[in-house]
């Protein structure tokens, strides 16, 4: 009864340290991600804390190792990150851009979220733009591989720029692009290290 008591009495700054980490943290590295938690932890007075086991089950995390992935923290969190962002919908302007040599990841994304309407187009592709208005017109989850940098068609989608005429909401892209209000995240892939 006690555990559970200090479960509820703690929930609020574990919560805090959890959003944080999602916040700042994506994009540090490993060591630096204990560092910053572990600062964190002394300064809120909690003894212990797992991002992994606080924000998903463990039957969660042995299906996303079923579907190819890793099983490392990095592969953990970096997955957890990734589905948190995405969970928010529009109410982040968040986009998860991923390098991954491997492309175990990208393959992990592909197998998670094939219930989803998903697309995978290369940045290189001669149908690049077709693809994109496409996934941004019909509210498809878009992976886009091979990024060299980022292209500035992008940018207004990236930020969210979008203007509303009457029913409609466009994207100010170079061309208006039909927005539909679901869409959920992209996702850059670069694969070099």
């Amino acid at each position: 009864m006690s555990e559970i008591k200090n479960e509820l009495d703690t929930l609020p700054v574990r919560a805090l340290l959890a959003a944080a980490f999602i916040t700042y943290l994506s994009a540090a590295s490993e060591d630096r991600r204990r560092q910053c938690l572990d600062s964190w932890m002394a300064h809120s007075g909690l003894q212990k804390f797992d991002l992994r086991s606080f924000l998903c089950s463990e039957s969660e995390q042995l299906i996303w190792k079923s579907q190819g992935l890793p099983s490392d923290d990095l592969s953990m969190e970096n997955a957890l990150v990734i589905l948190q962002i995405n969970a928010l919908k529009l109410k982040s302007v968040a986009c998860p851009f991923l390098i991954d040599p491997s492309s175990r990841a990208t393959e992990w994304l592909c197998t998670h979220l094939k219930q989803h309407r998903l697309e995978v187009i290369n940045q290189q592709d001669n149908n690049f733009m077709t693809s994109l208005e496409l996934a941004v017109r019909f509210g498809k989850t878009l992976i886009i591989q091979e990024m060299d940098g980022v292209e500035p068609v992008l940018y207004p989608l990236l930020r969210r720029d979008l203007i509303a005429q009457g029913t409609h909401t466009f994207s100010q892209a170079q061309t208006p692009i039909s927005y539909k209000v679901g869409l959920k995240n992209s996702f850059g892939h670069n694969s070099e290290a």
